[in-house]
């Protein structure tokens, strides 16, 4: 199927609606693929006991808050950084990977 503001080279594209959530504070979108794209992604996500739309939200999340992600371990790092003392002490590889 194809929209008619489609391009003429895009005849294997359809639409298809993901429904991210279903209440008022969020938005329901439509994604162009290709048909054969949109089935393999969704019996990829059968096989992983998931759905399309599951992964499609967990990719959006990747996508859009890695530097909050990256921020956020850099927090972590420094707060470590000033609550953890060694007197100065330069510690070896072997006991930095001591268990």
């Amino acid at each position: 199927m194809r929209s008619p503001s489609a391009p003429s080279n895009c005849t294997n594209f359809v639409y298809a609606t993901v429904i991210i959530f279903h209440d008022a504070n969020h938005k329901n979108i439509t994604l162009t693929a290709d048909e054969h794209l949109i089935e393999a992604a969704r019996l990829r996500a059968k096989a992983e006991h998931s759905t399309l739309n599951v992964q499609f939200r967990a990719w959006l999340s990747a996508y859009v808050w890695p530097q909050r992600d990256a921020a956020a371990a850099l927090d972590v790092i420094n707060d470590i950084r000033q609550t953890a003392k060694t007197g100065g002490r330069k510690f070896t590889r072997d006991e930095m990977n001591e268990r």
